[in-house]
């Protein structure tokens, strides 16, 4: 099983069928084939811990903010 475990999903795209896209607050961009219910590929776009501005988007996770 695999998913956005930390947090939130924030972002989806099902604009290219059988693949949706999601990102999270986790830090990764996720491709799921929807038609075998299994997810393609995972990628961690940021490992830098940055501290929150002020007024930005708030956030569950306990990964670093970037």
């Amino acid at each position: 099983m695999h998913s956005h475990f930390e947090g939130e999903v924030w972002g989806l795209d099902v604009s290219q069928y059988p693949s949706v896209y999601t990102s999270g607050d986790d830090n990764q961009v996720c491709v799921w084939d929807v038609s075998k219910r299994k997810i393609q590929k995972s990628l961690k776009f940021s490992d830098r811990n940055v501290a929150a501005k002020a007024g930005g988007a708030s956030t569950l996770s306990k990964m670093p903010a970037s």
